[in-house]
């Protein structure tokens, strides 16, 4: 361009190359955004996808394994001219359980056991108690925790009883299984909730033994009890019931039915029907009964056994009813 008789030039790639270097610099931003958050999004989808294999995993492995279940008779005992007598049905289910090859820890505490003899169904939690055959709550009134061979109840009373060294202890025991279980007001008797409200859980016989311990009878349609064959590592215990690879742990199952209760636990009408005794299970597992069992526990699939009773139970004790 010619100005008064001179030349002037106006140079315009500076200002190219300043819009190149924006548009380049926003280019490299967006692309470390963009970076940012696909690093971010496999991150979390790689947590979520470890997270969910390793509980598929354990859902896979973590099977409870039933080895063998025997059935035990009630009976009276014998003297030395007498023969044993044995009931005509099935009163307690011992199982064998083990874990299943792989399987994760199980934890009996979060465990359900389910039984049926076709007529009825009882689905059990665990509770941290025993069973008791020694001693039975027989009397009218307000009765005692007599030894049942001293009012000449059979001798063999299977009973589920928790036992503590404080008013509370084994309310506690009861209360991980039914977290908003209590006392109702007399401290006579559990509730499945506060008050005397839900359903009755237990009694509290030491309120009418005059006992310093709290021992408590639950109702065997409700709790299953356990204890330890093997356990080499010493892991299980009743108030930790977990079952390591190795450990083979016994199930106890009361199925009496509600035909060999023995007598009232309460004179009043808060409890009747003689629960929580030997008969509350409701169960009737005679000769040719056809009994389903299913163990399932807090991850994993469940296991189910069936089985028939034998058509004869002998002469002893003690029926091998599975396998």
């Amino acid at each position: 361009m010619r100005t008064n008789g001179s030349f002037s030039f106006k140079n315009n790639s500076a200002q190219v190359g300043i819009g190149t270097l924006i548009i380049f610099i926003a280019m490299v931003l967006t692309a470390a955004v963009a970076a940012s958050v696909l690093i971010q999004t496999s991150g979390t989808l790689q947590q979520k996808a470890q997270l969910t294999g390793g509980e598929a995993v354990k859902g896979v492995s973590s099977n409870l394994a039933i080895d063998g279940i025997d059935g035990v008779r009630g009976g009276t005992n014998a003297s030395s001219s007498d023969q044993d007598t044995y009931s005509s049905s099935i009163y307690r289910l011992d199982l064998w359980c083990s874990l299943k090859v792989g399987s994760q820890p199980v934890d009996l505490a979060q465990a359900v056991v389910t039984v049926s003899d076709g007529t009825g169904v009882n689905d059990l939690r665990y509770v941290d108690g025993i069973v008791n055959t020694t001693t039975a709550y027989v009397g009218a009134g307000n009765g005692k925790n007599a030894p049942s061979a001293a009012t000449g109840i059979t001798n063999t009373t299977y009973r589920l009883m928790v036992s503590g060294d404080s008013v509370s202890t084994a309310l506690e025991k009861i209360q991980r299984s039914f977290p908003d279980a209590n006392y109702n007001a007399t401290r006579a008797l559990i509730y499945s909730s506060p008050g005397a409200t839900g359903d009755i859980l237990a009694v509290n016989i030491s309120q009418f033994d005059g006992s310093t311990q709290d021992v408590v009878l639950v109702r065997a349609d409700i709790f299953f009890v356990a204890s330890e064959i093997r356990d080499h590592d010493q892991s299980f215990s009743r108030s930790n019931p977990v079952m390591n690879t190795g450990d083979l742990i016994n199930v106890y199952v009361l199925t009496a039915p509600s035909t060999t209760v023995t007598g009232e636990l309460l004179s009043g009408t808060d409890l009747t029907n003689n629960y929580p005794l030997v008969g509350e299970a409701g169960l009737n597992i005679v000769q040719r009964t056809t009994v389903v069992m299913n163990a399932q526990p807090e991850a994993g699939v469940n296991t189910v056994v069936e089985f028939v009773a034998p058509s004869s139970f002998g002469t002893s004790k003690v029926t091998k009813l599975y396998p």
